[in-house]
């Protein structure tokens, strides 16, 4: 009997052949015991029978697939040649896994991301990684992320979002037709993380002085560059990158390159006298970064958290942005003006294209102010 378009979400894993009146002979669908559909044409071509893919169900309807069967066969009559089928893509999430990453690539602003990308699959995922992606589950997910939910659960987090990634780039392909969504399913499986209530990651606005005086206190290349990030609402990484050659002293600015900023664009930081003072001690050891660790090149995150862990716990590096922003907002200063400081991106396209002028003088000001502040109060 010929196939029936509207039973075809219904044939059982198998081949099944479009024979019988109004059928097209040779034409099969076939059926993976994953659910996958996709068209295959036989032929007998120089005494052999190869077969040539027309196509997966969801992108190729029954007519189109009769379409294209009967062509090859007019050309096969016709005694054109017909190239033999190529051997079946590599579907295996290791190999979907990989163009991910491929696709990624651009995108990225360093080589750290595809690493780590690699490393978080190699580490948790080589067990599924020979496994076509259509044949993948929920269980599989979880065999993977059980282990580290409660350990790591920010890792178990992050393998779980590269491979919803993954099977939504293997779906688009049609290499994927399971209606479930495996790594939902997982995660409504996996327990709740309790998290535990504790200080603030960011330091209270009143305290910030002294505990700003004290990191200064320590007269260190990790606390000078912990310091310059606090007066400079800069992110860590921009800091520990930090190279002589980023600041005109004449100017008073520090440009930091685009590669270092986490939007990609250039970003220009008007630096306050201490600022300076800070980024002098830091050049006067004229080591490749600004402010080194021993061996001369840029500090780990680590050190910058650690020297302020030894000051006070609870916080954050990055938990002085918010203070700043708490502080900024309280003496009244505009939103933009602070976001322009902290290279906060607009989302809104519109307010981005009038937002151009990068601000610095009058970000000058509210940086000294930021400064004095900060330095105005004595250790008790």
């Amino acid at each position: 009997m010929p196939l029936l378009q509207r039973e075809l979400t219904k044939l059982k894993p198998g081949k099944h052949p479009d024979s019988g009146k109004g059928g097209v002979p040779g034409l099969f669908l076939f059926v993976k015991p994953d659910g996958r559909r996709s068209w295959v044409v036989r032929l007998v071509v120089d005494g052999k029978r190869p077969e040539r893919g027309l196509g997966n169900l969801q992108d190729t309807p029954l007519s189109l697939a009769r379409e294209k069967a009967l062509e090859i066969r007019r050309r096969r009559n016709a005694g054109e040649p017909i190239a033999r089928s190529k051997a079946a893509a590599n579907t295996s999430l290791e190999a979907i896994y990989e163009e991910v990453v491929a696709q990624r690539r651009e995108g990225w602003s360093n080589h750290r991301s595809e690493a780590q990308w690699r490393s978080s699959f190699q580490q948790h995922c080589s067990r599924l990684k020979g496994r076509d992606i259509g044949s993948i589950t929920s269980i599989d997910i979880l065999k993977v992320v059980e282990p580290i939910w409660h350990p790591k659960t920010e890792t178990a987090n992050r393998v779980m979002s590269r491979l919803d990634a993954t099977i939504r780039y293997a779906r688009a392909k049609g290499l994927y037709s399971r209606p479930e969504d495996p790594i939902d399913l997982a995660r409504a499986s996996l327990p709740k993380i309790k998290r535990e209530k504790g200080h603030m990651a960011a330091v209270e606005i009143e305290e910030a002085p002294n505990v700003f005086q004290t990191i200064l206190a320590l007269d260190s290349p990790s606390a000078w560059a912990l310091a310059y990030c606090i007066l400079t609402g800069a992110r860590s990484g921009e800091v520990r990158k930090m190279r002589a050659t980023q600041v005109d002293l004449e100017q008073a600015v520090w440009t930091v390159p685009s590669e270092n900023m986490k939007a990609g664009k250039i970003h220009f930081v008007p630096l306050s006298p201490l600022a300076v003072k800070l980024y002098g001690k830091g050049k006067a050891l004229n080591r490749e970064a600004v402010f080194p660790n021993r061996s001369g090149t840029a500090l780990s995150d680590a050190a910058l958290l650690e020297c302020l862990k030894g000051v006070k716990s609870g916080i954050t590096v990055h938990g002085w942005r918010s203070t700043f922003m708490g502080w900024a907002t309280q003496k009244g200063y505009s939103r933009d003006l602070t976001d322009k400081a902290l290279a906060h991106q607009e989302p809104n396209q519109v307010r981005r294209a009038y937002q151009r002028d990068e601000l610095v003088e009058e970000r000058r000001s509210m940086m000294n102010k930021w400064a004095i502040f900060l330095s105005e109060k004595k250790v008790k």
